[in-house]
């Protein structure tokens, strides 16, 4: 009987085991990728459902440094098909993602839903949120994200400083400037 108690702590740990090499193989892909590398690290992602966000969110960083950023959107769409909650670090790639082909569009809809689902904005996610609207000229929606941070990091400030000052707006930057 006790054997047979076990036996479902087993079949998960195998599964984990199984998911932990597939992540580090998908990990080693999509750390510097090639159009190759993607392929393969979308096809490893396709063989298996994505027992967790963490698989999700490694694929989609790698994508997001290739040429085609917003696959990692359309990839998007798996995780909620297995009923899992995205996080901040799943944010942030999207985010990424957004600014690098300056789709406003789907920056917005992805804050939307961030948002409604209540993700925390983390270390990693406001800055990219940040970045996300002032590539798309979105400024004063930046600011705004940016002043509803609690207490910013040094790289909220960074992110919205660089834009102020790249969009020539020195009074703006020198405030904030002077807040850290």
């Amino acid at each position: 009987m006790d054997s047979h108690h076990n036996f479902p702590r087993t079949e998960t740990h195998q599964q984990q085991k199984g998911l932990t090499v597939i992540t580090k193989i998908i990990n080693s892909c999509t750390a510097r990728p090639t159009p190759a590398s993607l392929v393969h690290a979308h096809h490893l992602f396709d063989q298996i459902p994505p027992l967790d966000i963490l698989l999700f969110n490694t694929i989609a960083r790698g994508v997001v440094r290739s040429d085609d950023p917003l696959r990692a959107i359309l990839m998007f769409s798996q995780v909620f098909r297995y009923g899992i909650l995205p996080d901040g670090y799943t944010f942030s790639s999207l985010f990424q993602a957004c600014a690098k082909v300056k789709a406003l569009q789907e920056g917005k809809q992805l804050h939307c839903l961030a948002m409604k689902i209540e993700v925390s904005e983390n270390t990693y996610m406001c800055p990219t949120l940040i970045n996300m609207y002032t590539v798309c000229n979105e400024v004063d929606t930046a600011r705004t994200v940016f002043d509803k941070i609690d207490e910013p990091c040094v790289v909220a400030y960074s992110a919205i400083i660089t834009r102020y000052a790249r969009n020539s707006r020195p009074n703006e930057t020198l405030a904030l400037f002077r807040e850290l």
